[in-house]
């Protein structure tokens, strides 16, 4: 498995689980310009949950 394809499983887990964030995969250079992925995960606004 490679990190793209676990990167999109985690994001489309995390989905099905939750409503009320928004998830979103990103690529940028990180440190000596090496690639970086993250899952990025957001409570949307105007949820009206508080935790």
């Amino acid at each position: 498995m490679t990190l793209e394809t676990f990167a999109e499983e985690m994001k489309s887990r995390g989905q099905k689980r939750g409503n009320h964030y928004e998830m979103n995969l990103e690529q940028s250079l990180g440190n000596n310009m090496t690639e970086v992925s993250r899952l990025i995960v957001k409570k949307e606004s105007g949820s009206g949950q508080s935790h």
